[in-house]
């Protein structure tokens, strides 16, 4: 189950649920804060950082996204997550 707001069904809805828009979970941090994957929310979900509400992405049984992955999606992060 999606959080609301986050619509994944296509690029373009992805990119505007994900980049400068506020966390549900944690409405202080943005799901992707252009430039800085260090505070975006995605990076904390996929990386299991603590206390993140619900855990890593994707959950438990399902094995971590391989780090070379993450590694991409921060550096896509990093280049200003264009779209």
């Amino acid at each position: 189950v999606l959080p609301t707001g986050l619509d994944l069904s296509d690029a373009d809805a992805s990119f505007l649920s994900l980049v400068g828009v506020l966390s549900v979970q944690q409405a202080a941090v943005l799901r992707v804060a252009a430039g800085d994957p260090d505070n975006s929310y995605l990076i904390h979900k996929l990386e299991g950082a603590v206390g993140i509400t619900g855990g890593r992405m994707p959950p438990l049984p399902r094995p971590a996204l391989d780090p070379a992955v993450i590694a991409e999606i921060r550096q896509w992060i990093s280049n200003g997550a264009l779209r």
